[in-house]
Protein backbone atom coordinates (compact mmCIF):
# COMPACT_ATOMS: atom_id res chain seq x y z
CA UNK A 1 0.00 0.00 0.00
CA UNK A 2 2.62 2.38 1.07
CA UNK A 3 4.76 1.66 -2.53
CA UNK A 4 1.51 2.45 -4.40
CA UNK A 5 0.96 6.04 -2.85
CA UNK A 6 4.79 6.81 -3.40
CA UNK A 7 4.38 5.91 -7.16
CA UNK A 8 1.04 8.16 -7.36
CA UNK A 9 3.11 10.72 -5.14
CA UNK A 10 6.55 10.48 -7.42
CA UNK A 11 4.01 10.63 -10.70
CA UNK A 12 2.00 13.76 -8.99
CA UNK A 13 5.63 15.40 -8.63
CA UNK A 14 6.67 14.51 -11.97
CA UNK A 15 3.84 15.92 -13.58
CA UNK A 16 4.17 19.35 -12.00
CA UNK A 17 7.75 19.85 -13.17
CA UNK A 18 7.80 21.91 -16.65
CA UNK A 19 9.81 19.73 -19.39
CA UNK A 20 12.66 21.14 -21.03
CA UNK A 21 14.99 20.45 -23.17
CA UNK A 22 18.33 19.53 -21.86
CA UNK A 23 21.52 20.92 -23.03
CA UNK A 24 23.76 17.86 -22.50
CA UNK A 25 23.68 14.44 -20.76
CA UNK A 26 24.69 16.19 -17.15
CA UNK A 27 21.21 18.60 -17.67
CA UNK A 28 19.25 15.28 -18.06
CA UNK A 29 20.66 13.59 -15.36
CA UNK A 30 20.28 16.76 -13.05
CA UNK A 31 16.95 17.45 -13.97
CA UNK A 32 15.45 13.69 -13.27
CA UNK A 33 17.72 13.34 -9.66
CA UNK A 34 16.10 17.12 -8.72
CA UNK A 35 12.36 15.51 -9.52
CA UNK A 36 13.15 12.31 -7.66
CA UNK A 37 14.37 14.26 -4.85
CA UNK A 38 11.19 16.45 -4.98
CA UNK A 39 9.06 13.98 -5.24
CA UNK A 40 11.01 12.53 -1.67
CA UNK A 41 10.28 15.70 -0.46
CA UNK A 42 6.37 15.76 -0.58
CA UNK A 43 6.53 12.24 0.52
CA UNK A 44 8.66 11.53 3.33
CA UNK A 45 6.46 10.70 6.72
CA UNK A 46 7.98 12.37 9.22
CA UNK A 47 10.61 10.81 10.66
CA UNK A 48 8.68 8.19 12.95
CA UNK A 49 10.26 5.24 14.12
CA UNK A 50 7.24 3.03 15.04
CA UNK A 51 3.93 4.94 13.49
CA UNK A 52 2.43 1.25 13.91
CA UNK A 53 -0.97 2.12 15.83
CA UNK A 54 -0.06 0.01 18.46
CA UNK A 55 2.96 1.79 19.43
CA UNK A 56 1.19 5.09 19.95
CA UNK A 57 -1.62 4.10 21.49
CA UNK A 58 1.24 2.63 24.01
CA UNK A 59 2.75 5.79 24.09
CA UNK A 60 -0.11 7.62 24.68
CA UNK A 61 -0.96 4.99 27.49
CA UNK A 62 2.24 5.71 29.14
CA UNK A 63 1.90 9.65 29.13
CA UNK A 64 -1.32 9.40 30.78
CA UNK A 65 -0.18 6.65 33.41
CA UNK A 66 2.55 9.07 34.32
CA UNK A 67 0.50 12.21 34.23
CA UNK A 68 -2.57 9.41 36.80
CA UNK A 69 0.42 9.23 39.23
CA UNK A 70 1.55 13.06 39.12
CA UNK A 71 -2.45 14.46 40.23
CA UNK A 72 -2.23 11.83 42.63
CA UNK A 73 0.81 12.71 44.40
CA UNK A 74 0.36 15.98 44.13
CA UNK A 75 -3.32 15.31 45.71
CA UNK A 76 -1.89 13.67 48.69
CA UNK A 77 0.56 16.42 49.13
CA UNK A 78 -2.40 18.81 49.21
CA UNK A 79 -4.71 16.58 51.61
CA UNK A 80 -1.51 16.72 54.29
CA UNK A 81 -1.21 21.03 53.50
CA UNK A 82 -5.04 20.97 54.25
CA UNK A 83 -5.08 18.69 57.36
CA UNK A 84 -2.13 20.87 58.44
CA UNK A 85 -4.16 24.03 57.58
CA UNK A 86 -7.17 23.17 59.32
CA UNK A 87 -5.49 22.54 62.22
CA UNK A 88 -3.64 25.62 62.52
CA UNK A 89 -7.20 27.51 62.24
CA UNK A 90 -8.55 25.55 64.91
CA UNK A 91 -5.25 26.88 67.17
CA UNK A 92 -5.53 30.34 66.23
CA UNK A 93 -9.62 30.15 66.51
CA UNK A 94 -8.91 28.89 70.12
CA UNK A 95 -6.44 31.26 70.85
CA UNK A 96 -8.64 34.36 69.38
CA UNK A 97 -11.40 33.26 71.79
CA UNK A 98 -8.96 33.15 74.79
CA UNK A 99 -7.82 36.66 74.02
CA UNK A 100 -11.42 37.88 73.78
CA UNK A 101 -12.74 36.03 76.96
CA UNK A 102 -9.22 37.11 78.45
CA UNK A 103 -10.52 40.89 77.75
CA UNK A 104 -13.98 40.07 78.86
CA UNK A 105 -12.95 39.25 82.19
CA UNK A 106 -10.70 41.95 82.70
CA UNK A 107 -13.51 44.65 82.04
CA UNK A 108 -15.84 42.86 84.12
CA UNK A 109 -13.33 42.92 87.27
CA UNK A 110 -12.45 46.28 86.19
CA UNK A 111 -16.47 47.20 87.40
CA UNK A 112 -16.56 44.87 90.89
CA UNK A 113 -13.09 46.52 91.35
CA UNK A 114 -14.32 49.84 92.44
CA UNK A 115 -12.78 51.45 88.95
CA UNK A 116 -16.05 53.15 87.54
CA UNK A 117 -16.43 52.45 83.85
CA UNK A 118 -19.03 55.00 83.04
CA UNK A 119 -22.68 55.42 84.08
CA UNK A 120 -23.43 55.79 88.02
CA UNK A 121 -20.50 55.90 90.19
CA UNK A 122 -20.93 53.66 93.91
CA UNK A 123 -18.45 55.40 95.87
CA UNK A 124 -17.78 54.49 99.57
CA UNK A 125 -19.00 55.84 103.06
CA UNK A 126 -16.57 58.52 104.64
CA UNK A 127 -15.06 57.54 107.76
CA UNK A 128 -15.48 59.16 111.00
CA UNK A 129 -12.11 60.97 110.21
CA UNK A 130 -12.40 62.21 106.85
CA UNK A 131 -16.13 63.38 107.97
CA UNK A 132 -14.33 65.56 110.37
CA UNK A 133 -11.44 66.62 108.10
CA UNK A 134 -14.15 67.81 105.64
CA UNK A 135 -16.55 69.44 107.67
CA UNK A 136 -15.00 72.94 107.43
CA UNK A 137 -14.66 72.95 103.68
CA UNK A 138 -17.19 75.27 101.71
CA UNK A 139 -20.13 73.68 99.51
CA UNK A 140 -17.81 74.87 96.41
CA UNK A 141 -14.83 73.09 98.02
CA UNK A 142 -17.06 69.87 98.67
CA UNK A 143 -18.02 69.86 95.19
CA UNK A 144 -14.90 70.05 93.43
CA UNK A 145 -13.88 67.19 95.81
CA UNK A 146 -17.04 65.14 95.06
CA UNK A 147 -18.15 64.88 98.58
CA UNK A 148 -21.72 64.48 99.23
CA UNK A 149 -23.62 63.97 102.34
CA UNK A 150 -21.56 65.81 105.12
Amino acid sequence: MRCFIFLVYIACACSLRVPTAPASRRATVLGGASALVGSFALTAPPAIADDALDAIAARANAAAEKSRAAKVKAKQGNALLDAAGSGLNVVLTGAVLLFIGGAGAFVSSLDKSGIALGGKEERRALTEAEKRKYANLSPKEKRELGIKGI
